[in-house]
């Protein structure tokens, strides 16, 4: 009984020890799984360390990437500003230019507004010129009219001086015998005075013809001066002399034939230097015609280079216009670009937010959708790329199309040149024929002048002619008064002196036939005259009609003086708008330039922020990354020498095991005794039995005991365990998810502080991660020996199960 008793303890106390050993098996499995966990957990910060240091590295390279795209165009940019500079220099040129163009149309305006003034002065002086004319051509009209009616009274003083004669012949024939006697006293009388009559119509006479002469030269002058107006100064030195010659002539009438020798001397002189003149000034004539139909075929000539020229410019200005709306519409793709890169950006930025926002998701839920962030990730990268072809074609067809612009501006360079060039010739011909002009127009203001002058002379000369014949006429009636005093002298003395008033009225017969032919020559000279004055009328008629097409041409020329004034407002009002269109066009490019320039500026310094903060994160990642690694490597060196620990007590585990198989197998071999024994010791069976069931209460209570007792000792050890491993698991979620917010937070504003925080924080969650790390080895350690503790107090129990 006592041994069966021990026997019956010691199985007892060997499945308790068997529980308490199962107990620390099981503590010791779930140490293992801790570990294994907590390895895990490494292994997941370690995963995750090494995504966010690609991460890292990835948006390191897309910020890499970005910074050359932006110095890229930051270049562009400076390229740009360049070709900027040079066309704002170019314009700056060009306006420039214009506005002396401006200054030179606004004084060839004012020269041309002189120049039609001084025509329209011009045309109202030749208008005045013509009227006086006119008005001289009156004069002359009106002298003719009362030479005619002079003329007419001194032929009808004839008739009626013939008629007398006949009839005094008729009285002297009848008183002839009466007057013989008195005709011999009064015949030496009457000779003397009819030599005297006759000397004095001799030097009339002569008087007259050479008037008539002088007269008919003065005529032919003036019809060659009024047809030809620039052959008169030597002419008019001419006519000074003979207005002096007959002046000397009128006070000296005893030098008369000298004077007259001396004025048809000055008279040949005058016409073979008018001759002289005159074939001078036609050959002159044909020169300037000659020159003016040059100059016109020139002008012509000029005026259609010009007007092709105008057709030119104006193809060039639609191409200008054209490339500006094309340089306009680039500016506007750039601008889309821009517009277009700054939503790509901000879109990235989202995308770089909501992979944040994702990636806090995927580490609260352990990092499970991490394709999805990749696919993502690849298809902003895709998407970047596409944007950077986009935007290098785009590059391309802005370099495409300012090569074409260069190239336009070249070609408006040569055409500027050539317009310049064809200007300049333009300038210089229109100022040489302006020179021209203003000299023939002094030229001919001076012949005017001259002819003027010798009209005035000329008509002092016709005055003082008019004079002279009155004064002839005045003597002619006082000598015809003195023939009628004689002749009533001689009616009284006929009935004396018949015979000698018979000769005398034959003698006065004679000299009234003289007188009569004085008379009708006189007539005649007369007629030549008035042909001469119509002929001088004629003349000045042609040259009315030759002022008038003067007048005509002039009012042409300030016609088209007039449209070229037009035309050269209207260039005028074009370059204007041409000018305020290019400072606009500067302006605008200018502030688009600064503006791209200052945000290019601002993403390239938040962009290198970026680089630095992903560079400083990516240092720091890689040195926690580093951490992680020798955590890692000393945990799973921990895992593999607590597996070795565990197979080993597996081992042992299977030792017990065989040991308590055999302890069984010695119970069943005693149980087969007692059974042998049983009819024998049935007594000691019942006693057996109620021992045993006394035995299965304390076992029970016993097992009840070591369970409440394990329980207790894993409410003390492992619920705390649990509790510290849930709460480092729930603080290591919170802190990623806060960790993650903030880095995109970080990243987004581009707070360098936050993420030296972060990173701070990090470190921080490291060390604590480590010193947990360090109480679960120690724990380990700890149980670890405690395990060997009991190992070894079970192989002495082995050894010697009864020595306690």
């Amino acid at each position: 009984m006592n041994q069966a008793d021990r026997r019956q303890q010691q199985v007892l106390e060997l499945e308790g020890l068997c529980a308490r050993e199962h107990l620390r098996v099981e503590q010791l499995t779930r140490q293992v799984e801790e570990l294994t966990t907590l390895c895990r957990h490494l292994q997941i910060d370690k995963g995750a360390a090494q995504r966010t240091a690609a991460e890292a590295q990835a948006l390191a390279t897309e910020a890499t990437a970005r910074l050359q795209q932006v110095e890229g165009c930051r270049e562009e940019l400076d390229g740009e500003l360049l070709r900027l500079r040079g066309n704002e220099k170019y314009f700056e040129e060009k306006l420039g230019n214009l506005e002396r163009r401006q200054k030179e149309t606004e004084e060839k305006l004012a020269a041309a507004e002189t120049e039609r003034r001084r025509q329209a002065l011009y045309i109202l002086k030749t208008d005045a010129e013509t009227e006086q004319l006119q008005q001289q051509l009156a004069a002359a009209a009106s002298q003719l009219a009362t030479c005619e009616a002079q003329l007419a009274t001194a032929l009808r003083k004839g008739e009626e001086a013939r008629i007398e004669a006949a009839r005094t012949k008729d009285a002297a024939a009848a008183a002839a015998a009466a007057a013989a006697d008195r005709h011999e006293r009064m015949c030496s009388t009457l000779q003397q005075k009819v030599s005297a009559l006759q000397q004095e119509a001799a030097a009339a006479a002569a008087a007259a013809l050479k008037r008539e002469q002088k007269i008919d030269s003065l005529l032919l002058q003036i019809s060659e001066l009024q047809g030809e107006l620039q052959q008169q100064a030597a002419a008019r030195e001419a006519l000074e002399e003979t207005l002096a010659a007959e002046r000397e002539k009128q006070q000296q009438q005893q030098q008369q034939q000298q004077q007259l020798r001396r004025s048809e001397e000055t008279l040949r002189a005058a016409n073979a230097a008018a001759a002289a003149q005159l074939a001078a000034e036609r050959e002159a004539r044909k020169r300037d015609s000659n020159v003016l139909e040059e100059t016109l075929a020139e002008r012509r000539q000029l005026q259609q280079q010009r007007d092709e020229l105008q057709h030119e410019a104006a193809t060039k200005t639609a191409q200008l216009q054209q490339l500006q709306q094309q340089t306009l519409a680039l500016q506007q793709r750039v601008a889309d670009a821009a517009a277009r890169e700054q939503q790509l950006r901000e879109e990235t930025r989202q995308q770089q937010q909501q992979q944040l926002e994702r990636e806090t998701e995927t580490l609260k839920q352990h990092y499970l959708n991490q394709n999805k962030v990749e696919e993502t990730l690849r298809e902003t990268e895709e998407k970047l790329k596409e944007t950077g072809h986009k935007l290098l074609q785009q590059q391309q067809q802005t370099q495409q199309l300012q090569q074409m612009l260069e190239e336009a501006k070249q070609q408006q360079q040569e055409a500027q040149t050539k317009a310049q060039t064809l200007h300049q010739q333009l300038q210089q011909r229109e100022l040489q024929q302006q020179k021209e002009l203003q000299q023939q127009q002094r030229e001919a203001q001076q012949q005017r002048d001259k002819l003027q002058q010798q009209m005035h002379q000329q008509q002092l000369e016709l005055q003082q002619q008019f004079g002279e014949l009155q004064q002839q006429l005045l003597l002619e009636q006082h000598k015809n008064t003195e023939a009628e005093a004689a002749v009533a002298a001689l009616q009284q003395e006929k009935k004396a002196e018949s015979s000698a008033a018979a000769a005398a009225a034959q003698q006065q017969q004679q000299l009234l036939q003289k007188q009569q032919q004085a008379a009708a020559e006189e007539a005649k000279s007369k007629d030549n005259q008035m042909q001469q004055l119509k002929g001088t009328v004629s003349s000045l008629e042609q040259r009315l009609v030759e002022l008038q097409q003067e007048r005509d041409n002039a009012v042409n020329k300030l016609k088209e003086t007039t449209q070229q004034q037009q035309q050269l407002q209207q260039q005028l009002q074009q370059l204007q708008q041409q000018q305020q269109r290019t400072a606009e066009d500067l302006k605008k490019r200018q502030e688009a330039a600064g503006k791209e320039r200052e945000t290019h500026e601002k993403d390239r310094k938040a962009l290198e922020q970026q680089l630095q903060q992903l560079q400083q994160q990516v240092q720091q990642q890689q040195q926690q990354q580093q951490q992680l690694q020798r955590q890692a490597s000393q945990a799973s060196l921990k895992a593999n020498a607590s597996n070795e620990i565990l197979a080993r007590e597996k081992q042992e585990r299977e030792k017990l095991l065989q040991q308590l198989q055999q302890l069984q197998q010695q119970q069943q071999q005693q149980q087969q005794q007692q059974q042998q024994q049983k009819k024998e010791k049935e007594e000691l069976q019942k006693q057996l039995a109620a021992a045993q069931e006394q035995l299965k209460v304390q076992q029970q209570q016993a097992k009840e005991a070591a369970a409440a007792a394990a329980a207790a000792a894993a409410a003390a050890g492992e619920p705390k365990a649990q509790e510290a491993k849930a709460e480092g698991e729930a603080a290591d979620l919170q802190a990623d998810a806060e960790e993650a917010a903030a880095v995109a937070a970080a990243a987004a504003a581009a707070d360098i502080e936050g993420l030296k925080r972060i990173v701070e924080n990090k470190t921080e969650r490291f060390k604590k991660a480590k010193e947990r790390h360090f109480e679960v080895v120690q724990r380990y350690n700890n149980l670890v020996g405690k395990y060997n503790c009991l190992l070894d107090e079970i192989k002495a129990f082995i050894k010697d199960p009864n020595d306690r």
